[in-house]
């Protein structure tokens, strides 16, 4: 399930309590087992992934550091532009 900051509702693709996009670390985690530790926690996504490309802009590279607690079957992603 994805539940956004209240302050980036407006800018995402995705409704309240969706699955992950396909395209991100989320949808690797959840669907797929993949693990990343340490440097690699931080991956490389598409903006087009999370968030909305309105169509005068091209698509960006944003990154994704997750925090992942197994035990609970929750995570926390964060996302950023550099």
């Amino acid at each position: 399930m994805v539940k956004k900051s209240n302050d980036w509702w407006y800018y995402s693709l995705f409704k309240k309590d969706s699955p992950p996009p396909s395209g991100s670390v989320a949808f690797e985690v959840f669907t797929k087992g993949i693990s990343y530790h340490g440097e690699e926690s931080s991956q490389q996504i598409w903006k087009s992934d999370w968030f909305e490309v309105k169509d005068e802009e091209p698509d960006s590279r944003f990154y994704e550091y997750y925090l992942f607690v197994p035990s609970f079957n929750y995570m926390i992603s964060v996302i950023w532009e550099k």
